[in-house]
């Protein structure tokens, strides 16, 4: 089983706890944040709006993580420019 993370946030609790959680209950778990997937480059080569990503991120709530918002739930997505 793939936890792919999709939040910073999220990766120094899992990281914390992960090996002890897969001790305990010795499954097959993998944890990785979605962004460690990609390289810059491929990030560079997706992403439309010009964005320059980073080598930590493809660009928190931007183009990137709007993209997986709108497919995943999009009536939680605002599109209107504010």
């Amino acid at each position: 089983v793939l936890v792919l993370n999709g939040h910073g946030g999220n990766n120094r609790p899992c990281r914390g706890v992960w090996d002890q959680f897969l001790l305990r209950h010795q499954v097959n778990l993998h944890f990785l944040p979605y962004w460690e997937v990609l390289t810059v480059a491929d990030a560079q080569e997706l992403l439309q709006s010009g964005h320059k990503p980073d080598a930590f991120s493809p660009g928190h709530a931007q183009e990137f993580e709007t993209s997986f918002a709108l497919a995943a739930f999009p009536d939680n997505v605002r599109t209107a420019r504010q």
